[in-house]
């Protein structure tokens, strides 16, 4: 009646570390998703770090004075504020 002798508990070990079948539990097959898509978060993380880093080193560069014009024939000009290359154009969008 008692099944607490340490034979019965010896061989329930075995059998759960012997697993011979390849069926996955509902319990196992959650575990492995979760822990997947957990590695998949960690990559992307990774990468949104990586892409951060780039955004900002890009800010640090000089804007850029080579302009092409239609011609074919490449210009140098100055740097301008954004929305002052063609006022005319702008205010006449907006309207």
């Amino acid at each position: 009646m008692n099944n607490l002798n340490p034979e019965s508990s010896k061989n329930k070990r075995l059998r759960f570390l012997n697993r011979a079948s390849s069926q996955l539990s509902t319990g196992d097959a959650l575990a492995l998703f979760a822990v997947g898509t957990f590695g998949l978060h960690l990559i992307t993380f990774f990468i949104l770090i990586l892409i951060y880093g780039s955004y900002s080193q890009l800010n640090k560069k000089p804007v850029p004075t080579l302009v092409q014009l239609e011609t074919g024939s490449a210009v140098k000009v100055a740097p301008l504020k954004p929305r002052s290359h063609f006022p005319s154009y702008f205010s006449f969008r907006l309207r």
